[in-house]
């Protein structure tokens, strides 16, 4: 058996109601901007897949600015959205199990929602 276990990092949340919005994340809340994916198997113990800054943001939250170790200026070399979910698509096997602290958010709210928005649309 696998286990896949991801962590994404967004650009956060903005806070409704507070005005300017120009301090809003962009270019929209929980966008992707970092993903580590980690492969867990029995017989083989843990092999670090991958882990890539992703295109896009072009401003954090606050929060993020202060407590992840990520920078706008990384962004730039990492990796577009698409390639990252062609990246995660061809690691996953049948059978697979996705694994994350919170694995709704990472695969509804940050993955699904950021291809939809930026109409990434593809079978993977």
């Amino acid at each position: 058996m696998r286990f896949i276990c991801l962590d994404f990092a967004t650009n956060g949340f903005g806070k409704k109601g507070v005005v300017p919005y120009a301090d809003w994340p962009r270019p929209f809340w929980n966008y992707p901007i970092q993903i580590a994916v980690a492969v867990v198997q029995s017989d083989f113990g843990v092999e670090y897949a991958f882990d890539t800054q992703i295109q896009g943001a072009t401003n954090f939250a606050p929060w993020v600015c202060e407590n992840v170790p990520v920078n706008l200026e990384d962004l730039p070399g990492g990796k577009k959205l698409d390639e990252v979910i062609l990246d995660l698509a061809g690691l996953l096997q049948e059978g697979d199990t996705i694994v994350a602290h919170n694995v709704d958010f990472d695969m509804n709210t940050v993955l699904a929602k950021a291809a939809g928005r930026l109409d990434i649309d593809t079978p993977e």
